[in-house]
């Protein structure tokens, strides 16, 4: 029975903290896991398809279109550290799924990002989920900070420099790296081969 205060003690060995980095890294193998396995599905599409049919642009634009934000709910309800394996682990079957449509070898690292580039760039709209979970843990955050800000006292994302929470500072780490990253997406636009 839990005590008075409803938590279990700590020591309790049957106890199990939903934030706990084992649970978390779990749950986002599991998702990940069963995400992979639509992937793999629309990549054995062609093989299913009637004859007079071209399977190949159908394929493409459920992969791109289903396949592609799978994990969206993840990467916006996981801070961004530990969903990065899990995340990393789906844009390489995302690419495999891809790779094994379009009849390709295997994608050099430039071939990779150029597929995980928007369409209106060059790419095939694959983006990488891994490089997208900052944005979608802050945009989360920012969808619920009026919830958050009832509860905790944050007027908008520039007081996250000044909250103690947990979650306050996973999201100031996730505004950090998608700065980065946005500072390293642009230079890589400006030197991308016209």
């Amino acid at each position: 029975s839990l005590p008075a205060h409803g938590l279990p003690d700590p020591s309790d060995e049957r106890r199990v903290d939903l934030g706990a980095p084992d649970f978390v890294s779990g749950r986002c193998e599991e998702v990940v896991d069963r995400a992979s396995c639509l992937l793999e599905r629309v990549a054995e599409l062609p093989a299913l398809a009637s004859a007079p049919l071209p399977p190949l642009p159908p394929s493409c634009l459920l992969l791109r279109q289903c396949g592609y934000g799978k994990i969206t709910h993840l990467l916006r309800t996981t801070p961004p550290h530990l969903v990065e394996a899990a995340a990393g682990r789906y844009d390489d079957a995302l690419l495999a799924a891809y790779q094994e449509l379009a009849g390709l070898d295997p994608l050099r690292e430039d071939q990779r990002r150029q597929c995980q580039l928007p369409l209106r760039f060059g790419g095939r709209g694959l983006r990488s989920q891994a490089s997208l979970a900052p944005a979608a843990w802050v945009a989360s955050w920012a969808q619920c900070l009026s919830g958050v800000r009832e509860r905790s006292g944050l007027a908008c994302l520039d007081d996250l420099g000044e909250c103690g929470l947990p979650l306050a500072r996973q999201c100031r780490e996730a505004v950090s790296a998608l700065r980065l990253e946005a500072a390293d997406e642009e230079v890589e636009l400006l030197h991308w081969p016209t």
